[in-house]
């Protein structure tokens, strides 16, 4: 069952309408583009979906936006059992009725044991389109981390997924997650062609790069293209090492253009599978635009995160989690080899990366722009086995924008990724 039964008095019920009231007034966006705190809406506040408990650590929401926008603010309604005070929430693509590439993650913060609604601010400010279908995922931030994400009592239902310590999505129709997401509408979304070349990206390749071309809709035109602007599922930039160029790379008269995106970068913004969507955004004078291509991604062993998790490469397939832990004998757990995460995240200056190390053999901690290109890299195998916490990103002022931090040792990595807002 999606439900976990938790009991909370009358006043859990008083709390919640305060919290509802002073939300409606928090944000500053333009306009609504999805939303369940609707009047006559009835709430749930002694049960909600289970973050974070054992099996079940991930729950998701599928969603329609009534209008289209450049996201500004999250909202859900949620209350903590055991752990921390911030869940991760995750806008991500459709993949075939379940969650697909990952949008933007921001933490949402400060829950407590009596449910209340919390606001978080879009850092990518991805834009959400009328008529397509995405997911709002709410996933834990650290390990032991427990909580209830309300629901509606209200008809009509929607798909609800959920996944089991990085298992498969297990899908149905279910009662509404409580969400509301505020966006800027101020300009129209222009429609752009987008070709993604290779139509099959095989993530074990060595390849530097992958390209795409962008061909917008009359009257406009791809030499009007803000390349600066442009961005692939919301993280990858242009990369600015390579040349852009115009032409027709289709055939039919009307002019492209031509960019290439870090290979290594993409891989960390994509997932796999076979029908996969890949989209563009950027401005095209000064319009905002939209494209998406549909393309087959091989992954082999290595896993796309989604919010809240890690990125594992090279290991086993089946070794995909934030961590790599075996029991020994006698059945005791040794030290683990995992990836815990970054905190604060959005951070305004460096970056805190927890991490856990099974042995003292070589390990490395490193910084990457969404590039791909690595800004700092150091030897961690002194610390030993087990937790630390070590300080990453003072020596490179970092900007504002999206960072990945990936711990290796022993042939296996682990990937997390961080926002820095200013």
């Amino acid at each position: 069952m999606f439900l976990k039964r938790m009991l909370y008095a009358s006043a859990s019920i008083l709390m919640l309408a305060a919290a509802y009231h002073l939300g409606a007034n928090s944000a500053n966006a333009s306009t609504i583009v999805y939303s369940t705190f609707n009047p006559g809406d009835t709430y749930d506040v002694t049960s909600g979906w289970t973050i974070g408990d054992t099996p079940v650590v991930v729950q998701a929401l599928q969603f329609t936006p009534t209008e289209s926008g450049m996201v500004q603010t999250i909202e859900i309604a949620a209350f903590r059992i055991a752990g921390g005070t911030a869940v991760n929430v995750s806008l991500t693509t459709d993949a075939g009725d379940q969650p697909g590439s990952v949008l933007e993650t921001v933490p949402v913060c400060c829950f407590g044991d009596i449910p209340s609604i919390q606001l978080a601010n879009s850092v990518l400010h991805p834009k959400l389109s009328t008529g397509t279908k995405y997911w709002l995922v709410v996933s834990p931030v650290a390990a032991g981390d427990h909580f209830g994400w309300n629901r509606l009592l209200d008809p009509p239902y929607a798909l609800n997924a959920q996944q089991s310590m990085g298992g498969p999505w297990s899908v149905g129709l279910e009662y509404r997650g409580t969400a509301r997401i505020r966006g800027d509408a101020s300009t129209p979304t222009i429609a752009m062609a987008f070709d993604f070349k290779p139509d099959t990206l095989n993530l074990s390749s060595h390849g530097r790069w992958v390209t795409g071309f962008l061909e917008p809709a009359s009257p406009f035109a791809a030499s009007d293209i803000d390349i600066a602007s442009i961005r692939l599922n919301g993280a990858v930039p242009v990369d600015p090492a390579t040349a852009t160029a115009l032409g027709d790379h289709d055939g039919n008269g009307v002019p492209d253009l031509m960019v290439k995106f870090d290979r290594a970068a993409v891989g960390l913004a994509v997932s796999g599978g076979d029908d996969v969507p890949v989209d563009v955004t950027g401005t095209v004078d000064a319009h905002s635009f939209l494209g998406t291509d549909h393309i087959r991604v091989l992954r082999a062993v290595v896993s796309a995160p989604m919010a809240g998790s890690h990125l594992t490469a090279g290991a086993d397939a089946s070794e995909t989690s934030s961590s790599a832990a075996l029991v020994g004998a006698g059945g005791q757990a040794p030290a683990q080899f995992a990836l815990r995460g970054v905190t604060p995240n959005p951070a305004r200056h460096e970056l805190q990366a927890s991490f856990s190390l099974r042995d003292s053999r070589a390990a490395t901690l490193a910084l990457f722009d969404v590039s791909g290109r690595q800004l700092e890299a150091r030897r961690v195998e002194g610390m030993g086995p087990g937790w630390h916490t070590v300080e990453v990103g003072r020596r490179s002022n970092l900007a504002a924008g999206v960072y990945f931090i990936r711990l290796t040792q022993d042939g296996r990595s682990l990937t997390t990724r961080a926002a820095v807002v200013r």
